[in-house]
């Protein structure tokens, strides 16, 4: 049931998207251009038909923005979820990755914890346009023992036991 009102929703928004589109007046043309590859900015305007190579050549496209951050992954065949995915250690010492998706862009922060939940360190605190994301930690200057890792982006938080060893 949840999964069909996440459709429809989804539906409901191109649509109120696609139809809200203005036309171009005369012979003109729309094309339009995702700010940082991401369509949710999307920039429109009307060009003529002289004006349509350049703005081809500079990026700019005459396919509609409508598959921006919500839609981004729905179009790609799956709808993402934002989560805290793989802690792993790297075979240098001292450094792990962490392996963490968004559902949009946004700001994110990564928070250490003790075991008593006591703030130790920030490991991330930036704005991310890729929904797929790698980060690699320096933990060397952390001691050894079990720490909470907490992912914050948007109103998600999710938190996993980390063990950090020499």
């Amino acid at each position: 049931m949840k999964t069909i009102k996440s459709i429809l929703t989804i539906l409901s928004i191109f649509l109120l998207y696609a139809f809200a589109d203005a036309q171009c007046q005369g012979d003109k043309i729309k094309v339009y251009k995702g700010a940082n590859g991401c369509g949710c900015h999307c920039m429109k305007e009307c060009v003529t038909p002289a004006e349509l190579p350049t703005y081809l050549a500079n990026g700019w496209s005459t396919n509609p923005c409508w598959n921006c951050c919500a839609f981004k992954n729905w179009v790609d065949g799956e709808i993402k979820k934002t989560s805290l995915d793989e802690i792993t250690p790297n075979v240098e010492p001292g450094s792990v990755t962490i392996a963490y998706t968004l559902a949009a862009e946004g700001d994110i922060k990564i928070k250490l914890n003790d075991m008593t939940g006591r703030y130790v360190a920030t490991v991330a605190d930036e704005y991310k346009e890729d929904l797929d994301n790698e980060l690699i930690w320096d933990q060397s200057e952390i001691s050894p023992g079990i720490y909470y890792l907490t992912l914050e982006a948007g109103d998600h938080r999710e938190t996993k036991m980390i063990s950090i060893t020499e």
